[in-house]
């Protein structure tokens, strides 16, 4: 009879917790705007500016995280973050122009970047020069993934 007792208080506090719990549900509804805005996957080109900010700020992690799968597959990121920390460039903005996707699922991203030359060649260190880049994303899975050349 004492464990009738127990599991009958139990069953009646879980039944008091389920409409609790229940209000804090933040799923999307398809009348909350909000909500639907919040999981809208990223365009290629936000991506493409994440990626160019994070290349900016010099965050090499970052950048390896915007690769493709099958990229980071075949490099570890402390091999990325190396050969990226000894370019010649030092990025000082970038600014997504366009995107052009000829299929659904493959875009060229055009990117207006500003750097500094410290190369090799001395009579060009330092200097500063803005250039428009191309470069290839594919959408795997449902997000968009940079396919270094």
């Amino acid at each position: 009879m004492k464990q009738n007792a127990i599991f009958s208080s139990r069953l009646w506090a879980l039944l008091l917790l389920v409409p609790l719990v229940g209000g804090c549900d933040r799923s999307p509804r398809s009348g909350n705007e909000e909500a639907k805005q919040v999981t809208k996957p990223l365009t290629v080109e936000e991506r493409a500016q994440q990626k160019w900010d994070a290349q900016v700020a010099r965050d090499w992690k970052k950048v390896y995280d915007f690769l493709t799968p099958a990229k980071r597959k075949v490099i570890a990121p402390e091999n990325f973050a190396g050969r990226m920390a000894a370019g010649a460039l030092d990025y000082q903005s970038a600014k997504v122009l366009e995107a052009k996707c000829p299929q659904e699922d493959s875009c060229t991203v055009a990117v207006e970047v500003t750097y500094i030359y410290n190369g090799r060649i001395a009579a060009m260190r330092g200097m500063k020069s803005t250039s428009r880049v191309e470069e290839r994303w594919i959408r795997s899975q449902g997000e968009w993934w940079f396919v270094p050349e």
